[in-house]
Order: C-alpha cells, then sequence, then structure tokens
C-alpha cells in the first residue's frame, strides 16, 4: 500500500491537491484513488504528479486484463519466503519453518513500486525452488543411507534390488517435504485434503507425481500469501478512501451520492498537434500576428490581450504550419498557445500526448493509465462578418481554449467538442451512462457583454452546490452577473472554481460549448478538468480466492517377468526364472546361457519370444510380464546312404553317444531289403527248366531316428513303393505243353518280398 508517512506520495497542504494511484498487488478492483476537494481544505493529501511510468505505466493493467494480471503479482517479501522455505525443505521444511510474514511486514511490502516485479519472479521461481530443494534433501539422504548403492561390483540382480531400495527412499522423502508444505497451506488458514495414494511401477512418474504435487502446492500457497497480504493492504487503502468518500458527502459543494473515476487534471507538459478532419489544411494564425514581430509591443501578452482573441486577422496572418502560429504561455497555466482561424462548419482536431497525471478508474474498478486525449472542435456559428472564429488551444488539455471572434453584431459563437481518451497502449476507452468519468465545464462567466454557457446534448448534467450554473432549456450557464461573486475564482489553481462551474458525465456524446454575445465583439476562457464537485468511492477488495489444496501418497511396485523354458516334445516346463525390477528397466537377464545348457543336453530352439534380447520391464504394473522359450529334442537320423552313421559328435546317449549297443541298430543291412521274383518250372521231368529268379536290390528302405535327449531310436516303416516285376516268356519244352505262355509280372511288398509263380 502507499504509506503516509512515505515522502514520494505527500504533498504539503499548501499545494494543488491531487488525485493518488494507488496499486495493490490483488486480483480484484485494487487501484484505488483518493481525493481531495477544491474547498481550499488543509492538510497532506497524496498527489498524481509523482506518479511515473516505473509506479503507472508499469503498473496499471488495461481494461479485460488487469483481474487476471493481478492474480500472477506477489509481493517481494513473500516471494523471498517463499524461496527462503524452499531452499530449507531439507529437513527444516517438515517443521513448518517458512513461514508467511507478518501482515504489517505485507502491507509495506505491497507498495507501488515493489509489487509486479516481485510477483512475477518470486511465482516463477517458486516452484523450480521447491523442486529443487526436494531433490537436494533425497540425494543427501540416499548418499548417506545407501553409499553402496553404485558399486560397480554388484551383480545385475542385486543393483536392481538396490535400485529398487533406492526408489522407495527417494519417494519417502519426497511424501515427507509434501507433507510440510501442506501443513504450511493450512498455517495459512487453507483446507488442506489428503487423498487415496497412488500406485505407479515406473519410478520416474512416481518420482514426477511428488514432484508435480510439491511445485504445485508450492505454486498455490506463495500465490495466495501474496494475494492475502495484497488484500490486506487493499483492504487498509480501501478504508482510509471510504473515510475520505464519506467526509467529502458532507462538504457543502461536492455533488453527493456519484463516484468519480477519471483523474484528469494539472497535464502542464503535454504535447499538442493540430490537424485537420478534411482535405483542407489547418489555418494557423501566426504568433506575430497576436506576439508582435519581436514578441513585444502592443501584443506583448498575447492572447491575455484579450483583443488579440476576438481580432480579425488577415490572410497574410495565416499559416499553414503549427510551428508559426505557436507562442508561450505568459501565465504560465500551459507552456504554449497555438492559434487557428476555423470557418463556420469546418473542424479541427486537438491531440494531447505526454499525459503524466492522467487515470481512469472504470465502474468494474480496473484503473487505465491514459496517454493521449483527443479533442474534436467543430464552429457552429460566429459573429463575426466573415464567418471565422479565433481559437487559442493551451499545450494543456485542462486550460483548453480561449475563443473569440470579430465583429460587433449580436448572435453566438458555438463549438461542437468531441472528447476521446485512449490508454497506455493507444486504445479509445470507450464510455457510456455510468461511466463515472465526470468533467468540470468550468470560468462559465455572465458579464455585461456575454453569457458562456455549454449544451451537454444528452450526457448527464449535475449542478455543483454554491454554483451560479443552472440547467435551462438551451444550455447550463448562471442567471445572472456572476463575475464579481469571488476575487480568485476565474483561475485554474482557484478553490472557487465551482462557483462558474458544473460537472457532466462522458456518456460518449458530443456536447456544446459557447457565448451568447450581448454587446461588441468579446473572448472567451473555457477550462475542463476532473477536480471539483466529486470523490472516487473505493472499490471494496474482494478476498482472495483459497486455492484446493490436495495431496497424495505414491505407492512403487516392481515390476514382475518370468521366463519360462518348455519341453515341446513332451509339454513339460524344464523350468521359469522370475525376475523384477523397475519400469523401463534393463533386467540384464537374456536366455542365452540357459539355451546353451539345453543344447548341450540335446534340445534344439525353438522359438524364443524374447528375441534373444534382454528383458526390459515395461510399465503396466498390473499384468506381469511373461516369456517363452521353447525347446524340442534334438534328432540324428540313419539312412540306408550313411555308412557311419554314428559320430562322436551325435551325442546320441547322453551318458554315452558312442555306446556300442546302438551300432547294431544303424547296420547298412537293418535299413535295406531286396524284392526278388521266382517262377518256378516242374513237371517236364529231366527237362524241366530252372527257376527264373529276378531279384530287385534294396526295393525298399527305412530311416532309423535317434533322440539325442533321450537316446532312444524310432524305425521308420518301409517305403511304400512296391516294385513289380516284369512277365517271364514260359520256354519251350519238346512234347510238352505249359499252362501259362508267361509267368510272373507280380508286385512284391514289405511283408511279401520274395513273390514266386509255378508254370
Amino acid at each position: 500500500m502507499v504509506r503516509k508517512k512515505n515522502k514520494m506520495f505527500v504533498d504539503s497542504a499548501d499545494r494543488t491537491p491531487h488525485y493518488s494511484l494507488r496499486k495493490l498487488s490483488v486480483g480484484v478492483a485494487s487501484v484505488l484513488l483518493s481525493t481531495t476537494l477544491w474547498m481550499g481544505a488543509n492538510g497532506s493529501v497524496a498527489h498524481a504528479d509523482t506518479i511515473n511510468d516505473a509506479t503507472v505505466a508499469g503498473k496499471v493493467e488495461k481494461s479485460g486484463t488487469q483481474k487476471d494480471q493481478t492474480q500472477a503479482q506477489t509481493v517481494e517479501s513473500t516471494s523471498q519466503a517463499s524461496v527462503a522455505s524452499a531452499e530449507k525443505q531439507n529437513g527444516e521444511a517438515q517443521k513448518g519453518q517458512a513461514q508467511v510474514p507478518a501482515s504489517a511486514e505485507r502491507r509495506q511490502a505491497s507498495t507501488a513500486g515493489q509489487a509486479s516485479a516481485a510477483a512475477t519472479e518470486g511465482q516463477k521461481n517458486g516452484s523450480a525452488n521447491a523442486g529443487a530443494a526436494i531433490d537436494a534433501t533425497t540425494k543427501a539422504k540416499k548418499d548417506s543411507a545407501n553409499p553402496e548403492v553404485n558399486s560397480s561390483d554388484a551383480a545385475p540382480h542385486d543393483s536392481q534390488n538396490q535400485a529398487i531400495i533406492e526408489v522407495q527412499h527417494q519417494i519417502s522423502s519426497k511424501e515427507g517435504d509434501l507433507s510440510s508444505l501442506a501443513n504450511r497451506a493450512e498455517q495459512d488458514g487453507l483446507t488442506v485434503t489428503k487423498e487415496d495414494d497412488k500406485t505407479y511401477a515406473d519410478k520416474q512418474e512416481a518420482l514426477a507425481d511428488l514432484d508435480k504435487q510439491a511445485a504445485d502446492i508450492q505454486s498455490k500457497v506463495t500465490k495466495y500469501e501474496a494475494e492475502k497480504a495484497a488484500y490486506d493492504a487493499a483492504k487498509e487503502v480501501y478504508k482510509e478512501d471510504l473515510d475520505k468518500w464519506n467526509d467529502a458527502q458532507s462538504s457543502p459543494h461536492t455533488v453527493k451520492g456519484i463516484s468519480q473515476g477519471l483523474s484528469f487534471a494539472n497535464e502542464h507538459d503535454a504535447s499538442l498537434d493540430v490537424t485537420s478532419v478534411s482535405d483542407k489544411p489547418v489555418k494557423f494564425i501566426k504568433s506575430t500576428a497576436w506576439l508582435g514581430s519581436d514578441g513585444m509591443g502592443v501584443y506583448t501578452d498575447g492572447i491575455y490581450n484579450g483583443g488579440n482573441i476576438s481580432k480579425s486577422f488577415r490572410n497574410s496572418d495565416i499559416s499553414y504550419k503549427q510551428a508559426e502560429g505557436t507562442g508561450t504561455d505568459k501565465k504560465n497555466w500551459g507552456k504554449t498557445y497555438t492559434g487557428i482561424q476555423l470557418n463556420v462548419g469546418e473542424s479541427a482536431v486537438a491531440r494531447y500526448t505526454g499525459l503524466k497525471n492522467s487515470v481512469y478508474i472504470d465502474k468494474d474498478g480496473v484503473a487505465h493509465k491514459l496517454s493521449k486525449v483527443q479533442v474534436k472542435y467543430k464552429l457552429n456559428s460566429t459573429t463575426a462578418n466573415d464567418g471565422t472564429a479565433n481559437i487559442f488551444l493551451s499545450n494543456n488539455p485542462n486550460i483548453a481554449l480561449w475563443y473569440g471572434a470579430a465583429g460587433n453584431k449580436n448572435g453566438s459563437v458555438d463549438l461542437t467538442v468531441n472528447l476521446t481518451f485512449y490508454d497506455e497502449n493507444g486504445n479509445p476507452i470507450t464510455m457510456g451512462k455510468g461511466s463515472n468519468a465526470w468533467l468540470d465545464m468550468s470560468s462559465l462567466n455572465n458579464g455585461a457583454t456575454k453569457v458562456e454557457y455549454f449544451a451537454p446534448n444528452g450526457n448527464t448534467t449535475m449542478q455543483i452546490p454554491g454554483s451560479t450554473i443552472v440547467k435551462h432549456d438551451d444550455g447550463w450557464y448562471a442567471n445572472d452577473n456572476n463575475e464579481g461573486t469571488a476575487a480568485d475564482w476565474d483561475n485554474p489553481t482557484s478553490a472557487h472554481r465551482y462557483i462558474a462551474a458544473a460537472i457532466m458525465e462522458l456518456e460518449g456524446n458530443s456536447f456544446h460549448i459557447g457565448q451568447k454575445i450581448t454587446r461588441n465583439n468579446v473572448y472567451s476562457w473555457f477550462a475542463l478538468d476532473s477536480s471539483l464537485a466529486t470523490a472516487y468511492k473505493p472499490v471494496e477488495p474482494e478476498a482472495p480466492e483459497k486455492p484446493y489444496i490436495a495431496w497424495h501418497g505414491v505407492t512403487y511396485e516392481p515390476q514382475k517377468a518370468t521366463v519360462t523354458y518348455v519341453d515341446k516334445t513332451t509339454g513339460k516346463t524344464l523350468k521359469s526364472d522370475s525376475l523384477e525390477g523397475d519400469s523401463n528397466a534393463d533386467s540384464k537377464y537374456n536366455t542365452k546361457s540357459s539355451i546353451e545348457d539345453y543344447e548341450n543336453k540335446g534340445y534344439k530352439l525353438k522359438s524364443d519370444s524374447t528375441n534373444g534380447q534382454n528383458v526390459v520391464f515395461d510399465t503396466d504394473s498390473s499384468v506381469d510380464q511373461t516369456y517363452e522359450v521353447d525347446l524340442v529334442h534334438g534328432t540324428v537320423t540313419v539312412t540306408p546312404d550313411d555308412k557311419n552313421p554314428v559320430k562322436p559328435g551325435d551325442k546320441i546317449n547322453p551318458n554315452d553317444p558312442n555306446s556300442p549297443e546302438y551300432q547294431d541298430d544303424v547296420k547298412h543291412d537293418n535299413l535295406v531289403m531286396d524284392a526278388k521274383q521266382t517262377v518256378h518250372y516242374e513237371g517236364a521231368g529231366k527237362n524241366t527248366p530252372e527257376d527264373n529268379v529276378t531279384t530287385h536290390t534294396n526295393a525298399f528302405t527305412r530311416t532309423v531316428t535317434y533322440d539325442k535327449v533321450t537316446g532312444k531310436s524310432t524305425t521308420s516303416e518301409w517305403s511304400k513303393v512296391n516294385p513289380t516285376f516284369d512277365k517271364v516268356d514260359t520256354p519251350v519244352v519238346k512234347g510238352y505243353t505249359a499252362d501259362k505262355k508267361q509267368a510272373g509280372g507280380l508286385t512284391a511288398t514289405p511283408d511279401d518280398p520274395e513273390v514266386k509263380d509255378t508254370v
């Protein structure tokens, strides 16, 4: 908050009172504007000419974003406490020593010049510092409790077990840090919910969960502490400004019941640029025409010599360059005046930039630093015979303009005024009914030669208590001569300016200013600012929303895998190896040595679902990983072509691969069988022919297969190709007749390899 004794914001009692902009880091209507009235009251007040880019432009959020942005702001002391808390997580955090600063310190830390920078950096670093502290704590515990973990002599299985123990230590440490952060949240009055534990099979996911929780709680608690500190400070400022508002309601010259959201005054150093609104250039009145060629002589008082304002200027007095129409403000109400000449129906636009002290707080409490104001003037009528009027614009938009016209005829000089404010980003600010932007329409004289007026054109207008300016059908002005009411009333710094003023709310409508001429050519001054008859009614800050704080422990389940070796020849399981380890970790286990052992026992690899690679644990703890190695019995098959079927390397018998008992089984004679056809002749006595015998060598074959695992042999069936012999012509025996002309043509089978036909 803005402390009362802060010299930067204190003004002496005899200086002009101004608004004070107060920026507070809280996600609500957080910019409070205090005011003192133009009543000549004594007392120290904060004034806006101390507000610069560091305290306003960088602190006041534009409309629509202020509420979100202020949520991210953290006061410096709170941010430092948060960082300190994170750095003390190794042991001290569990004792709840990271405390919130005392409320008085928080309030002091929430001054406009400190809040924003500390806020963003503090919240940004809070989570990271917490995580770093937790990791440091974990490492310290790990190194002291498990110095042997990194030993290169550990077996792979032992390393896996040690790694699991290591994870459990880390989880335990981080859960302790979480509990400490939860205790800190409870000390801040926040509700903390302990949720059910979550189970992870992946070490990194388990630890990441804990780190994320710590960062989330750290961020929420730090942010809430900052918002609560800013809220406490804002509440104090609100009470102060509310007291001022209530006091203002008892002032005799305050308009009751309205809130002023506009601070638009004392822009002595603004810059002015005047342009046309058409293709016709602006006609600037040369300064030499109203100051004199040497700045002296009859025109030495410039526009304050009233004749210069209502003078009839010649074409030679006109320039189309603003610099030639600009002269020094002799009274120092501003710095310069720029003279222009308008014809009836013509317009000019005055753009004021470099505003330093102007702020608008809308009805939602969102503050807008005003960087520019644009005022468009259009001449509607004049008393000059040539249809012109002279306008002298101050570089100070609050001093506004002097205007007048040449000629002695009665009538009016009337101007339409359009006014637009722009925020610090150059965006126009839209104002409507109820915008709480009230302007003082000042210096409305009623004298012997003229009556000055303004016509609100639909904008809400109210009379200032004690003012002579009242409502008429054709505008607001004084009924009678008001020029002699007080000696100093028509002065920018006068506490009596309310005498010839009224207030009007800027609701987006143009309005009229002018003078009714009753005798001779005369001139008028018109001023507008926001310093009369209104007070800012502060918006009560809202308490920050308490964040939802919840945390949970984690359970780490190591992954499990089983590798089973199966004899697919018999269907029996040979063995199963069980593995445990961390998710995504390499178990260092593969099937190579086991397969080699089984191959030495006569087995042959059929398939291996590990593909011969190390088993790597997955991340799904709900299902154990299973792998299978399928083995079949190796065999040696002996064919009739094998002359020496049993060799030392065949290892047919597991006990004695070359045992003689198997040699007989593989003799060549056991694997082949001849087929024979015999045609037998009889009945011719001594002349009977001899038998006709035909032999098919190796007509039938078979194999013997030896099981390398069991040593048992299996003999195959004889081949199924049954040979058929040719028929044989029966020999002729003189004196005999054969019962068959041909014989034979028989087919042999393995069961009947020797066939016979008789003639």
